[in-house]
């Protein structure tokens, strides 16, 4: 039997004062989740790519931004279904409408297979 392939942990980086992370490539595999550690309190929402270059909201079926819920404290959150179809992604911590900066440089850890 072949070993089983590990998931992949790639980082997105919010800036100090930022709410918007750097693009990362997660096309090389399916995004299963992430590593949120301590962030300034908001929902994290996501920006989406199929080239790298021109980034746009991810929505669901209805139309509403794609979030997940983020707590005071680190935590391992699963990715929603829409990110499945993402080739590069950003993560903003707040809403397009409501971004909330952070306090501090946030490492957000992307787990990819």
């Amino acid at each position: 039997m072949p070993p089983l392939m590990k998931p992949t942990v790639l980082t997105a980086t919010i800036a100090n004062g930022a709410s918007l992370s750097d693009a990362i490539d997660v096309g090389v595999g399916a995004v299963l989740g992430f590593n949120v550690p301590t962030i300034t309190t908001a929902v994290l929402t996501f920006q989406g790519s199929d080239d790298g270059v021109t980034f746009t909201n991810v929505k669901d079926a209805a139309g509403a931004e794609v979030q997940i819920g983020s707590s005071a404290g680190a935590m391992f959150v699963s990715a929603p279904a829409a990110l499945s179809a993402v080739a590069f992604l950003k993560i903003r911590t707040g809403t397009s409408g409501a971004p909330v900066a952070q306090g501090g440089q946030r490492l957000v850890g992307v787990v990819i297979k």
